[in-house]
């Protein structure tokens, strides 16, 4: 995450002062939306496993409160990321046809072009809900 994030901390904190009413309405800030340079020293301390750690306990409440949620799997988690590609690419060989699996397709226009998108959403592979980290 924080290679992510690296660089990007203005950004997050402009977030913060765009959406301040917002926020407010779940957390107390007074001393208001915190600096780009104190975001910056925050997550620079933070111990990544113990973040992905929680972040794991927070899916698995999901899970138990919520009907539907979708999380984004990018590259900067190989294993995962791999996993989760060959589960779509074993739908596409099935035409799609998985059980759970959801498609929205979207057209927008705009700026002088079409644009044509589609989304696919599936249930977490079973071998992720066997090793306890999603739902």
């Amino acid at each position: 995450m924080r290679s992510n994030l690296r660089g990007r901390w203005a950004d997050v904190e402009r977030f913060g002062k765009k959406k301040k009413e917002w926020f407010a309405r779940f957390l107390q800030l007074p001393s208001d939306i915190p600096s780009h340079d104190t975001f910056g020293r925050v997550f620079a301390r933070l111990d990544t496993s113990e973040f992905y750690a929680c972040l794991q306990r927070w899916v698995r409440t999901l899970n138990s409160t919520l009907t539907d949620y979708v999380l984004t799997v990018k590259g900067n988690q190989p294993k995962l990321h791999a996993e989760m590609q060959k589960c779509f690419e074993d739908a596409g060989e099935k035409d799609y046809d998985v059980p759970g699996m959801r498609r929205l397709k979207k057209t927008q226009r705009g700026h002088g072009r079409i644009e044509r998108r589609e989304y696919y959403v599936m249930p977490a592979p079973k071998s992720l809900r066997d090793k306890g980290g999603l739902g």
